[in-house]
């Protein structure tokens, strides 16, 4: 059997997007009201006028491309479903593009520290631009790799703890050692568990390999997670997956739109999709090169090449021959 495109589940969100649409008949609706009932619906007039409004229809050939931003933040679960104006505490930024022919996914990663244009607001880094709300952090994204948003997920980044805890640990290859938050870790394979986990994927505290080692680090957190709830079955075992909706939906805060249906769609257009065909993207940097202030600067280039593969759906492409990837 092909791998799902677990890497996208565990891409902080959506992991229903691929179990809701598994096949399994009548349990699918149970699944759906975990869903439903686990995730906080984000009901933000600001945040709504925002986003673009896709067009999902049930053969792939006549949908469009989807674009969804993950935000993860290192804010207590309680708080994750605040008003969508409210300041966050940005820990991640993703862009997860879907085409339009569902021939796989790719994941854009945003550092941190990148410095962009936000509207209104001069030059700063990505987190300062999402701090001011999720409405802002829309602006800012669509405007940087010139896209509509479809789908917003906020994520409490206390859920790759929980996820460690269910697979019963997640081994992932570092290519650096380092410390972060009193937990070591070495060059090398790491076992996490649900201790280490999000110590890991946050590396707060020094990264000997520059500001891109970070992005590196969760990118590889990602793919072995992903590729550990394939293995161990749980998005093909009706139990499994009703464990992982109902454990991890609470930290997930979405858009009124992206509701169970909406994942239920989806899903089943991407069923067929392997592991290979998810690609992780760095946002082209100049070198590892900062500017005065310490924010990371873009390669305007490279950046403009993106935004266009983006526009003509050939993201996929990109990634294939980009060389600022880290894979």
């Amino acid at each position: 059997m092909r791998k799902r495109a677990a890497v996208l589940c565990t891409g902080l969100t959506v992991v229903a997007l691929l179990v809701l649409g598994a096949g399994l008949g009548a349990y699918n609706g149970y699944l759906a009201m975990a869903w439903d009932r686990g995730v906080t619906t984000i009901d933000d007039s600001d945040l709504a006028a925002q986003l673009s409004v896709p067009t999902e229809t049930e053969t792939s050939a006549e949908s469009s491309a989807v674009d969804i931003l993950l935000i993860g933040t290192g804010e207590p679960r309680n708080e994750v479903g605040v008003a969508a104006a409210s300041e966050i505490a940005a820990d991640l930024v993703m862009l997860a593009h879907i085409p339009a022919d569902r021939s796989g996914i790719q994941l854009v990663s945003i550092p941190d520290d990148a410095s962009v244009s936000v509207p209104g607001g001069g030059h700063d880094t990505i987190e300062a631009a999402v701090s001011l709300g999720l409405p802002m952090a829309v602006r800012t994204v669509s405007n940087l790799l010139g896209t509509g948003i479809d789908h917003v997920v906020l994520v409490d980044l206390a859920m790759l703890d929980t996820v460690a805890a269910l697979l019963g640990g997640i081994e992932v290859e570092s290519t650096v050692a380092f410390e972060s938050d009193g937990h070591n870790f070495t060059s090398g394979p790491n076992l996490l568990d649900s201790s280490s986990a999000l110590a890991f994927f946050s590396g707060h505290g020094a990264l000997p390999e520059g500001k891109l080692q970070r992005t590196h680090n969760r990118q590889e957190f990602i793919r072995a997670a992903g590729s550990q709830l394939v293995a161990t079955g749980h998005l093909s075992e009706p139990l499994k997956m009703s464990a992982v909706i109902t454990e991890i939906s609470p930290y997930l805060s979405v858009d009124s739109g992206l509701d169970a249906s909406t994942l239920v769609g989806l899903g089943s257009q991407l069923r067929a999709i392997s592991e290979d065909d998810i690609d992780f993207i760095t946002l082209p940097a100049a070198g590892d090169d900062a500017t005065d202030d310490g924010r990371l600067r873009a390669d305007r280039y490279d950046v403009e090449e993106l935004k266009r593969s983006i526009a003509a759906d050939s993201v996929g492409d990109y990634a294939a021959e980009a060389t600022v990837r880290l894979r």
